[in-house]
């Protein structure tokens, strides 16, 4: 009798435990997250910050400033900046949270990689007439946080890892680096020029026409991705920021004036150019090379484009090659086989007249 009452007691007080249990639960909050503290206290809007500064132990410094509100650069150089760039580090800023403390009241920094920080940021928002600034030092052993600190501050703290690629920037990985930004919708004009080859486009209503140096219709598809590469063409390092010398890099004007004789030019109107502006260019540039003087003349047009088709023969390039091929050498030797000085002689660039020598098998005996 008494093993029953003692069985009955222990179910009464186990059931009482599973129920206190089912009421602190149902009182607690399901996968509350958990609250982080801020780096930085009250309220921050990422879209108040008017300057940002960023020092790297490396010895760059950048500073941007938001003027009319647009990113520039304006230290080292001035410079338009990169807004996707910006906008991660300005967010970034105003969402850093402290994952952990590892040191509240920290004496040597150093062996975080805080003296010297290996980042500096500084920024100043809206209103503000002192910047406000936070240190980035190493990566933690696993690689998982980054040691931080506040000039100012005892502690030490951790941050994700992932903030040193948004704020380890150099001032060239700030800048815009779009070469040449086009408005496509307002483009109705295009010049192409390598060497002495210069092909003007225009135009007209939805269509796109060659204007020179012959007028005749242009593939749409080809001058849209021309438009397309030029608009999209980015930097990929600055080597001089103010260069007055382009002759060190081959960026002088090396153009020449070619005059057309009007005969030649009817030839060339007259040709279907199944090939298009490719096409039109390699004639060209090949012509330029025929021509001993400025002036491209009915004898430097290809024998397939002023011959009528059905009496063609195959060997008409041979031909046109062989004619090459003696004016090539003939600028050569007149150089002393020196490549850069038989295409100034040539009106040409170098990198073409290379390739013309592989083609035609061109070589100093």
């Amino acid at each position: 009798m008494r093993s029953a009452w003692s069985l009955l007691a222990s179910v009464v007080v186990l059931g009482g435990l599973v129920g206190y249990i089912y009421f602190v639960d149902s009182k607690t909050e399901p996968n509350a997250p958990e609250v982080k503290e801020k780096v930085w206290a009250g309220t921050l809007a990422s879209a108040d910050m008017e300057e940002v500064e960023i020092k790297l132990a490396a010895g760059d410094t950048a500073k941007v400033q938001k003027i009319d509100g647009t990113w520039q650069l304006v230290e080292p150089a001035k410079a338009p900046a990169d807004d996707m760039e910006m906008t991660s580090i300005t967010s970034s800023l105003a969402g850093l949270e402290i994952q952990r403390v590892v040191d509240a009241n920290a004496g040597d920094v150093k062996k975080y990689g805080l003296d010297p920080a290996r980042i500096s940021v500084a920024f100043r928002s809206k209103g503000q007439k002192d910047p406000r600034r936070i240190e980035f030092g190493e990566k933690t052993p696993t690689g998982g946080d980054l040691y931080a600190r506040i000039p100012g501050d005892k502690r030490v703290f951790l941050v994700s890892s992932f903030l040193d690629s948004t704020f380890n920037k150099t001032p060239f990985a700030l800048r815009d680096k779009v070469i040449l930004k086009i408005d496509r919708q307002k483009a109705d004009g295009l010049e192409l020029a390598e060497g002495t080859t210069n092909v003007q486009l225009s135009k007209k209503g939805s269509d796109w026409m060659i204007v020179k140096p012959l007028a005749t219709r242009a593939d749409f598809a080809v001058v849209e991705s021309s438009l397309e590469r030029v608009g999209s063409a980015q930097m990929v390092g600055i080597i001089e920021e103010n260069a007055t010398n382009l002759g060190k890099y081959g960026l002088e004007n090396s153009k020449s004036d070619l005059e057309m004789t009007p005969e030649a030019l009817d030839l060339l109107t007259a040709y279907g150019w199944p090939g298009n502006i490719r096409e039109l260019r390699n004639t060209v540039e090949r012509m330029a090379i025929l021509s001993p003087e400025d002036r491209i003349t009915m004898d430097s047009v290809p024998l397939e484009i002023h011959t009528p088709p059905s009496s063609r023969s195959s060997g008409l390039h041979e031909v046109r090659d062989s004619a090459e091929r003696d004016r090539i050498r003939q600028a050569l030797e007149q150089t002393d086989w020196n490549v850069a000085g038989a295409a100034r002689v040539l009106g040409i660039e170098r990198t073409n007249l290379h390739k013309r020598m592989k083609a035609l098998g061109l070589n100093r005996e």
